[in-house]
């Protein structure tokens, strides 16, 4: 990654926060649309629904920062970096963003449970303001939300040239861990997981993939070696 502090750049700055902005609106759509959501979301709503049966309230931007806490130290653990921690920034402002879209900006919004035309009207837009997220983080060559600090991890240290395998790992690894709370739940069944989950765990590296291609195609990458 390039020294963002001598790289900092308007269009660059707007793609960064764009896509911290376009992470929050996607979990909270996926969240309302009750179809499935993506791996690391599966974790982050069943933690907090797991501590909410046991009277322990924390809000969805809360559980995701615990998630994202745990990957950053063991990014840290791989990379042996201190620049890690600068991850710390996006962690921070997607928990944010997370809360604020849920619990203020798409509060009037409901959840729906039986209107299928609508779950997938929400499923598809949370799905493609997620991967939009990711990619827009990943190129802007700014601190990396720690996901996409992890596969870059994986992937420096195990020398993977796939984008599409190193996806997987990350993304199978929060498939895991939601199905893991599920299952510690009491009467919750797999809770968030469902077979979209699992789809999206197959091919969200290869949206993101093509979302970097259109970024390239317009010019805006601020990050080597993608």
């Amino acid at each position: 990654m390039k020294n963002f502090i001598l790289t900092l750049k308007p269009k660059y700055i707007a793609v960064y926060a764009l896509g911290i902005l376009a992470l929050g609106m996607a979990v909270a759509l996926l969240k309302r649309g009750n179809l499935g959501v993506p791996p690391w979301d599966t974790s982050t709503l069943n933690l907090k629904s797991l501590l909410d049966y046991y009277d322990i309230s924390i809000t969805v931007g809360q559980s995701s920062l615990i998630h994202t806490t745990g990957l950053l130290f063991i990014t840290f653990l791989l990379k042996r970096s201190w620049k890690t921690f600068l991850a710390l920034i996006p962690m921070v402002l997607v928990s944010l963003a997370i809360d604020a879209f849920d619990l203020f900006f798409f509060v009037w919004i409901p959840s729906y449970d039986a209107m299928l035309g609508m779950q997938i009207l929400l499923f598809t837009l949370g799905t493609l303001l997620m991967t939009f997220g990711l990619a827009a983080i990943i190129i802007s060559g700014y601190p990396p939300n720690i996901y996409d600090a992890f596969q870059l991890a994986i992937m420096d240290v195990f020398h993977l040239r796939s984008f599409t395998i190193a996806r997987w790992i990350l993304e199978f690894s929060g498939i895991g861990l939601g199905i893991l709370y599920a299952l510690l739940e009491p009467g919750e069944g797999l809770g968030t997981v469902t077979f979209l989950s699992i789809g999206l765990a197959a091919i969200f590296g290869t949206i993101i993939k093509q979302y970097i291609k259109m970024f390239k195609a317009l010019k805006l990458m601020n990050r080597d070696g993608l």
